[in-house]
């Protein structure tokens, strides 16, 4: 946002709005002035924070001029990690204070919350205090997303939690990348039946079906220390390096499949799979991406996996689905990947649905643009309907390719920012 505001590769694939702040991060509130939560995704020394509350991230934003219109959810890990560092358990006041957070964050603003519980500060959340958040998201009328810590192995026990969470705080709640992992996809199709018989439950997926994770969460259980740099520590120590190493070789990540799309500080290693790395340096492929990990100091963001394609087809056009990207926003050259798995998720979208037949063209449009806006409470947005607010976006005849974007009613290919910073205040 702050490097790049004009935003063009999301309006090159005719993206007009974005919700940021998700899987449990946001850059806002910060009582005491720190980014730590995003560290995990950039450098946090190259953003000059000069706001403390929600509100005056927005205003800031706002001076920007952004090419895009852009809106945030408030992450769960941002307002913990500001209240109790790495500590897990929250006593009953420290609970009411993170609540008492959350709730002026959405009054100044905020679209809902994001949890990620597949990070490292997202995995100390009891079920109680992601209760006690989705209650309070339920009194606003909002929206809670959920990043799983497992989609193989346990997904049905997570699915169970989440849904147990969603019965006692009642909010709306969506469970990002929902997706089948190869080898438990039996506990996978149980898991979605799950979501699919549960009121005010629901999940997201991207139409190109690869997972984009950040690179650390590769790592055992054992190696997660309280935070970034501690983890870095423990395993930049021979003896749990090899461990690691020992961990991989029975768990046998498909290195082929794993594959650099951003990496702070070392542009040469986007692009690059795990074995191809290995392969240039003459190593073992468990030692390569040890050595990723370490050279990218675990700020490194990987695709992995995929999903099959007779799993995807179904799964974006469920009715429980939203078509969700994972895109950055970065242009090549700025730390990403020139093309970016998640680049033209929408388009890829248009041509799954209605070209197998499941939907038509209407339907397919209605589901990225007035199904999310009516999910998020964008009221004025997402329809061509007098008295909306006109942010369009023209396609060729193939609907494979945008020629016009128009945001606010003015087109965007005159090269100013006409993008609004969102906010539920509005």
């Amino acid at each position: 946002l702050f490097s790049n505001p004009e935003q063009k590769e999301f309006l090159n694939q005719g993206v007009t709005t974005v919700l940021g702040g998700q899987s449990g991060s946001s850059l806002a509130p910060i009582h005491y002035g720190s980014l730590e939560s995003i560290r995990k995704w950039a450098d946090v020394k190259e953003i000059n924070v000069n706001w403390n509350t929600l509100e005056e991230f927005l205003e800031e934003l706002d001076k920007l001029r952004l090419g895009i219109n852009f809106g945030t959810l408030v992450g769960h890990s941002t307002i913990r990690r500001d209240l109790v560092k790495s500590r897990k358990t929250l006593d009953k006041e420290e609970l009411e204070i993170m609540e008492n957070i959350l709730k002026r964050s959405l009054d100044e603003g905020g679209f809902g919350l994001s949890s990620g519980l597949n990070f490292i500060h997202g995995k100390k959340s009891s079920l109680k205090e992601l209760a006690e958040l989705n209650r309070v998201v339920a009194k606003m009328g909002m929206v809670h997303f959920i990043d799983l810590p497992d989609y193989g192995k346990d997904i049905l026990k997570w699915i169970n939690q989440i849904v147990g969470v969603v019965e006692r705080g009642r909010a709306n709640t969506i469970i990002n990348n929902f997706k089948p992992v190869k080898g438990y996809e039996k506990e996978f199709e149980k898991a979605l039946r799950i979501v699919e018989s549960t009121d005010r439950l629901g999940f997201s997926i991207s139409p190109q079906g690869v997972s984009q994770i950040q690179i650390y969460t590769l790592l055992p259980e054992f190696a997660l220390k309280n935070d970034l740099i501690s983890t870095l520590e423990e395993i930049r120590k021979p003896g749990v390096g090899k461990k690691i190493e020992n961990y991989w070789k029975k768990s046998k990540p498909n290195y082929k499949n794993i594959r650099v799309i951003s990496a702070p500080k070392h542009h040469f290693l986007i692009g690059r799979t795990v074995a191809e790395v290995a392969k240039n340096w003459g190593t073992t492929q468990s030692k390569a991406l040890l050595e990723l990990m370490k050279m990218c100091e675990l700020q490194a963001t990987v695709t992995h996996g995929s999903v099959p394609k007779k799993y995807l087809r179904e799964l974006v056009t469920n009715k429980k689905a939203y078509i969700g990207s994972g895109s950055n926003g970065l242009v090549p050259g700025m730390g990403s990947a020139s093309i970016h798995p998640a680049n033209h998720t929408f388009l890829n979208f248009i041509d799954t649905a209605v070209g197998k037949n499941k939907f038509g063209i209407e339907a397919a449009i209605k589901k990225i643009t007035g199904d999310a806006a009516s999910l998020i409470g964008l009221s004025d947005r997402g329809l061509i309907k007098e008295g909306m607010i006109a942010d369009l976006v023209l396609l060729d005849k193939s609907g494979k390719e945008v020629k016009e974007v128009i945001i606010g009613g003015s087109l965007v290919s005159d090269g100013t920012n006409r993008g609004e910073i969102l906010s539920t205040r509005k």
